[in-house]
């Protein structure tokens, strides 16, 4: 095997023979190198970890202060409070409430078809996230209901939001049943 890279080495020689590079070649290098070397990227790449570990540690900590902050407000209040500013009619902010209180005693369901308190932390944190989606899409046609008047169409898409929020936890409860038995 030796000989084979020998002599392949040997036929080809000017393939691997290759002339002085340009001149100032190792001044671009050097100037590279010092570049690449400086004391200031020196200290940046010395604390680079450091700095990451402590942003993930600020994240983790904005994070847990947004949980408990959520965990503290239930959503039927978050909605309630909301709902005293706008200018809907009676109808539509009791069914609003309704479904944000059947909304809540579904996030409680969700504790009898899961096997630790941590899944069901986990599971209903995914759930709260959706559930304030649908939440953030509503305030959204309430201020443009707001803005443009009573309108039926709105109206509606409220309502059908609103029952959105039902059916994101019924499925979610659903797919807990079935793997659960």
């Amino acid at each position: 095997m030796a000989t084979d890279l020998e002599q392949y080495i040997r036929n080809n020689r000017g393939e691997f023979d290759q002339p002085e590079p340009d001149e100032g070649h190792v001044q671009r290098f050097e100037k590279r190198l010092s570049r690449e070397f400086s004391p200031r990227r020196m200290f940046l790449r010395k604390y680079s970890t450091a700095y990451r570990v402590a942003a993930g540690l600020i994240l983790l900590i904005g994070l847990s202060i947004g949980l408990r902050y959520a965990a503290e407000y239930p959503l039927a209040e978050l909605v309630e409070t909301k709902l005293v500013e706008s200018n809907l009619p009676i109808e539509v902010l009791e069914v609003m409430n309704y479904y944000s209180s059947l909304s809540e005693s579904k996030l409680d369901e969700i504790d009898r078809y899961v096997s630790s308190p941590e899944e069901a932390k986990r599971i209903k944190e995914m759930a709260t996230q959706q559930i304030q989606l649908l939440e953030i899409n509503s305030q959204e046609l309430i201020q443009e209901m707001n803005q443009s008047g009573h309108d039926d169409r709105l109206q509606n898409a409220i309502l059908n939001n609103q029952k959105l929020k039902k059916e994101v936890l019924d499925n979610i409860i659903e797919q807990l049943k079935s793997k659960n038995f």
